[in-house]
């Protein structure tokens, strides 16, 4: 993996934040708020002039329902370090075990395309 200069894991930290944040439908300055930070200090970190403490990491990645991996590594894919909420676990159960004509209602419905 490689060591990243300061500015290097800033930029890591902000792009993941970014997706992150676009990703939850809620704005910055709510996000902030949840997290009881200063929402100028939170803007610093999303446009990477600022790192978040290790323990303030640690609060953003447990309130995205991410891991540590998902904020600070360069090559994050956020579709695998998202851990799905209880409630999704049992969509996609009850998804998986629909009959073939609820399954592509399903898709519709969401605008899920094959691939």
């Amino acid at each position: 993996m490689g060591y990243y200069t300061d500015q290097e894991q800033k930029d890591v930290i902000a792009k993941n934040l970014v997706a992150l944040i676009s990703s939850s439908g809620k704005d910055q300055r709510d996000i902030s708020i949840d997290l009881d930070v200063n929402p100028p200090t939170f803007n610093q970190w999303v446009n990477g002039k600022a790192i978040p403490s290790i323990s303030m990491l640690r609060k953003v990645a447990e309130y995205f329902n991410v891991n540590l991996s998902g904020i600070i590594d360069r090559e994050a894919d956020l579709a695998k370090v998202i851990k799905p909420s209880e409630s999704e676990l049992k969509l996609l159960a009850s998804y998986r075990k629909a009959s073939p004509g609820i399954r592509e209602a399903v898709e519709i419905l969401l605008h899920i395309e094959k691939n």
